[in-house]
């Protein structure tokens, strides 16, 4: 045998001995209690509006939010639709977008654009191939 297996074996045993004070001292602490002004973060609700314009004409668009389908439609390059209430956190808004386009073209682009009633307005672009169009889309307003 190689080296001092009793001195190794007791060098182990003290860093053990040193560190259970501090895990156990971790373990039964009380939780930090998180501050009041971040925990309260209330999303704004507003009423909005949003528009699609494709690059050609959609044969089929579908947004979705939370799981939720907030706008289905097509036959048209251009779609405007309100929508009565909209929750936009602080942390931002992700919406899945699914969108067929009218023949294959190689290169396909989106442009969908949240008008809000305050004046703000959020504008977005998808690109695809293959006249199809699947990702999710994420909204922030600046400075928030």
């Amino acid at each position: 045998m190689r080296g001092f297996p009793l001195l190794s074996a007791l060098s182990v045993a003290l860093l053990f001995a040193l560190a259970w004070g501090p895990l156990r001292w971790v373990a039964s602490n009380e939780p930090v209690s998180i501050n009041k002004e971040l925990a309260s973060t209330e999303p704004t609700v507003r009423s909005s509006k949003i528009r699609i314009i494709g690059t050609g004409i959609l044969v089929r668009v579908k947004v979705q939010y939370l799981g939720q389908i907030i706008f289905d439609k097509g036959g048209d390059s251009t779609f405007e639709q309100d929508i009565e209430t909209i929750v936009l956190p602080k942390e931002g808004l992700d919406l899945w977008v699914e969108a067929e386009f009218a023949g294959k073209d190689k290169h396909s682009a989106l442009a969908i654009e949240i008008d809000f009633n305050d004046g703000d307005s959020i504008s977005r672009s998808l690109w695809g191939k293959g006249g199809a169009i699947a990702d999710s889309v994420f909204f922030q307003k600046e400075g928030e």
